[in-house]
């Protein structure tokens, strides 16, 4: 039976990381760094502050992720291994860093692109009419309507910029002239090449991948998932993956002293994201509002007890919620969970 972890050790493992790396470790130093995970220390301690007082340590005054600088020369990294400008893709799976501290420290993907002094893959200031003459182009080049799988390729503009513009691509189609129907949308896909290309996604985000996601990385367009599947979810679940299924609404099945067991998650976790490290400023500044508090998926116990709840920002609150697994345990490298649903 392996020996109990000691609050002496934690402590101790917490001083050893300090003189290793120089600085005081954060949360995400500990689950990378040290030798026990995350979780010992937060059975031990109210917060993660109080971890570090016991080790006569004191928060750096700024732990906000990499600089600005540091994530402008991962993209030119990147930019110089592949021989072209990166995508979100790249950096998630080959870069550094994930692009969430891109979203956080600038105006966006192609805004930190543009500063990397790099052409972005797709342009945001386009206009309209131009957009639904590449359609119209990419018509004639066919002989037929355009795929919306296809349509990245033949125009260089990705089908969710259609979607974005123009509120559907039905709708994109249809101011261009074209037919606008159901058949236009052409030859039916292969089942298996729908279940291959989720897997694909689920091995770069490491998890179920969002509709979001799937419109803008993936080799097809929702519509044939919903034609062979009925729904996305349909879909995800043949091709494997175990979604959890939330079943409670707020605030009715919510214990009625929720916000104060939120506030006291919140300072057990030291006021940061456990997965990214964004702190409780950063995330009002970023989002409006207080860092997300995450039930972690459980077959037994509790689900509202303490060590069932844990901080997340609301990007990595996106990812894990759908994930039936406890993000503390995870490997937080790239900031996203290590078992698909």
């Amino acid at each position: 039976m392996p020996a109990k972890i000691t609050r002496a050790d934690l402590v101790a493992e917490l001083e050893r990381l300090a003189a290793d790396l120089d600085k005081t470790p954060t949360t995400t130093d500990v689950r990378e760094h040290a030798e026990y995970s995350y979780q010992p220390y937060s059975n031990e301690f109210d917060s993660f502050d109080d971890a570090l007082a016991a080790a006569n340590l004191e928060r750096e005054p700024r732990q906000q992720g990499p600089s600005r600088d540091e994530l402008l020369e991962a993209i030119r990294e990147l930019a110089a291994e592949i021989d072209g400008t990166p995508t979100k893709v790249d950096m998630n799976d080959r870069g550094r860093f994930s692009t969430q501290p891109y979203y956080n420290k600038f105006d966006g993907w192609n805004d930190a692109v543009e500063r990397a002094d790099l052409e972005p893959n797709h342009r945001e200031d386009i206009a309209d009419d131009e957009l639904l003459q590449s359609l119209r182009d990419a018509a004639d080049e066919l002989g037929r309507d355009p795929l919306a799988e296809e349509i990245s390729e033949l125009t260089g503009h990705a089908h969710t910029t259609y979607v974005r513009r123009f509120g559907s691509w039905l709708e994109a189609r249809e101011q261009a002239g074209l037919s606008g129907t159901q058949q236009s949308y052409g030859r039916r896909v292969d089942r298996d090449d729908l279940l291959d290309d989720l897997e694909r996604l689920g091995e770069i985000f490491g998890r179920a991948p969002t509709k979001p996601e799937l419109e803008e990385y993936g080799r097809h367009s929702p519509t044939p998932y919903y034609r062979e599947f009925d729904t996305l979810r349909n879909a995800l679940e043949t091709a494997g993956f175990e979604l959890d299924t939330p079943d409670r609404t707020w605030p009715n099945d919510y214990p009625s002293d929720w916000l104060d067991r939120a506030d006291r998650v919140r300072d057990r976790d030291g006021n940061e994201c456990v997965v990214c490290g964004m702190g409780s400023d950063e995330h009002e500044s970023e989002y409006g509002q207080q860092l997300h508090v995450h039930h972690v998926a459980t077959d037994d116990g509790d689900p509202d007890d303490l060590e069932n709840l844990v901080t997340l920002c609301k990007s990595c609150h996106s990812k894990w919620d759908r994930v039936k697994a406890d993000p503390r345990d995870a490997d937080n490298t790239d900031d996203t969970p290590a078992s698909a649903d």
